[in-house]
């Protein structure tokens, strides 16, 4: 019988997973600075900086974006990484992912979720990092870019995942499915790095979430800021991006029906 999705965390659960992933949040970020790759949080992890001073009380993730030029940079820290027992997952360092941005996935720990669970890849605990690219002001030509690039985003990912436990989405998962096979891994990737890049100098945007964009001076000028009594960087000016991204009642706590988390199938700490 298949696996069924995790629903719920117990109390000690949540909190032992969330007193991990600030530590490879801690190690993540002084690799960062140390290293001169600029960072900010963004999500979940923004919104809970800026509305809990520290994780949203469910999440069960970590989410940074960094400019998309800094993704080599990163890749070529990976003994840095490996001495701290982190393992920088990326089409370039274990091709069979099936994400085209990058995660830092802590070594021997599971947090295996439904769409991986028939690969063979590293599925440890991780942290999500998004890399931003310059997007366009007009609102007509950003919605073009945002949908072709997860036109190509689902064909990178298709071939490789498994399917959904909705029928529905069986059926538009297998249509692209079939269709991936005509196109490269690589010449996917390449075309979601490269191709949807915008002369606008004036804000930033990663095509996999509708909205996230901000403006490039707020990245910028980014300020530290309390995370579960740590200090990490946030956009300046993160009420406007906020907003933007998840509408004007981002402060208020939602309904239970409405808090969501990622239900790892297998969760493993390996103490």
């Amino acid at each position: 019988m298949d696996k069924e999705y995790k629903t719920n965390y117990t109390k000690s659960e949540l909190v032992k997973l969330q007193g991990i992933l600030l530590e490879i949040l801690e190690e993540t970020t002084k690799i960062f600075d140390d290293s001169g790759v600029d960072y900010v949080l963004t999500c979940g992890t923004a919104l809970g900086a800026r509305r809990h001073n520290g994780f949203i009380p469910w999440d069960d993730d970590i989410d940074l974006c960094v400019m998309e030029n800094d993704i080599e940079k990163i890749i070529s820290l990976k003994e840095k990484f490996e001495e701290k027992g982190l393992f920088i997952q990326n089409y370039k360092t274990e091709p069979n992912t099936p994400y085209y941005f990058t995660k830092i996935r802590l070594k021997n720990t599971i947090f295996e979720e439904w769409i991986i669970r028939d690969l063979d890849i590293n599925k440890g605990i991780f942290l999500d990092v998004f890399p931003l690219k310059p997007v366009p002001n007009s609102r007509i030509r950003y919605l073009f870019n945002y949908y072709f690039f997860r036109i190509f985003n689902l064909l990178f990912t298709a071939n490789k995942t498994t399917y959904s436990l909705s029928k529905a989405k069986r059926i538009f998962e297998l249509i692209f499915k079939c269709i991936s096979f005509l196109f490269p891994d690589g010449y996917l990737y390449g075309l979601l790095k490269n191709k949807f890049n915008s002369n606008n100098k004036d804000l930033l945007g990663y095509y996999g979430f509708k909205n996230l964009t901000f403006k490039r001076n707020d990245f910028l000028n980014k300020i530290k800021v309390p995370f579960n009594q740590k200090e990490f960087y946030q956009l300046n000016n993160v009420d406007e991006y906020l907003c933007h991204f998840y509408g004007s009642s981002y402060l208020e706590i939602p309904p239970l029906k409405k808090r969501y988390n990622h239900k790892p199938i297998t969760l493993e700490f390996n103490d």
